[in-house]
């Protein structure tokens, strides 16, 4: 994450790189006042003006290790204390001037132009550091081969290939932006959480999984769902084996007959059963035709 300003997830505040409270047991590189570059898809000239920099936007107790003025005025952030974010602005040989480069700086580490390994709806794992929570407001911190030290792997699918947020300073960009198995609003809104290399370390290709068991219903068929306080709630299954937003696949998606569909969790009869209609006084089995399954 270089030299982004602001949030790197979706609807709440990012988790910035360091916890205010450590402050007085890091050293940063530089002083306050030192001339750096910082990158920021191109490498840009400025001066650190303030250390341990906090904003209101950020997560309680965050910070960034710099503040810079770049040399056109702007104030960014630099949220790692590390060559590849900030550097020292070296001197030209006999006073002429600190150096200038055209040249793009790296962004990804294995080059700009190489394909992505996975494309989007892929199921990867990715790694996410210690203090991620998925589904919490804490949230998940951006994806890094830097930031991996004691953290999970936790499954994710891919949502975006060159991930970028119009937050961030021009030129910069992610190798992905996944969505994290869990990570979302309670209103069921999926975070984008950016992956910033395209590394094994970081993101690898989920494991296959085996082929689940064949459902009790096929879809069309008409079933009654289990509403708890609601009672039982006839539909026709559309659906056999979909993705909940969670990741985890359910047995069936139901398209209920008062609107709406509903996810079962499980292929049993004390969450889904078949539709049996009895006609009474019949004094036999027999079918309802509009519904075309066998009454009891």
């Amino acid at each position: 994450q270089e030299c982004t300003k602001n949030t790197h997830r979706k609807a709440v505040p990012s988790s910035m790189s360091m916890r205010l409270a450590d402050k007085d047991t890091v050293q940063l590189r530089f002083p306050v006042g030192t001339r750096v570059e910082c990158n920021c898809g191109v490498w840009k000239a400025g001066t650190i003006v303030r250390h341990f920099c906090t904003q209101r936007d950020f997560d309680d107790g965050k910070c960034v290790p710099y503040q810079v003025r770049l040399d056109d005025g702007k104030l960014i952030f630099a949220p790692n204390d590390e060559d590849s974010v900030v550097r020292l602005l070296e001197q030209q040989p006999g006073g002429g001037g600190s150096r200038r480069r055209a040249k793009k700086a790296p962004v990804l580490p294995q080059g700009a132009n190489e394909p992505s390994r996975f494309k989007v709806g892929d199921k990867v794992e990715v790694k996410i550091s210690r203090n991620s929570e998925p589904g919490s407001p804490r949230g998940v911190e951006m994806i890094s081969a830097h930031s991996i030290a004691g953290g999970r792997w936790a499954p994710a699918k891919v949502a975006a290939l060159r991930y970028a947020q119009d937050d961030w300073c021009p030129g910069f960009y992610c190798a992905y932006a996944v969505h994290v198995h869990g990570d979302m609003t309670p209103d069921g809104i999926q975070y984008a959480t950016p992956v910033r290399e395209d590394d094994e370390r970081c993101i690898r290709a989920a494991p296959v999984a085996p082929p689940p068991p064949p459902p009790r219903f096929e879809v069309g068929r008409r079933v009654e769902c289990n509403g708890g306080q609601l009672g039982w709630r006839a539909g026709v299954v559309c659906e056999v084996w979909p993705e909940a937003p969670s990741g985890v696949r359910m047995p069936y998606r139901v398209e209920l007959d008062g609107g709406g569909t509903a996810l079962i969790p499980h292929d049993e009869d004390l969450g889904i059963r078949a539709v049996h209609v009895v006609e009474w006084g019949a004094g036999h089995e027999a079918w309802d035709d509009a519904k075309g399954v066998e009454a009891a």
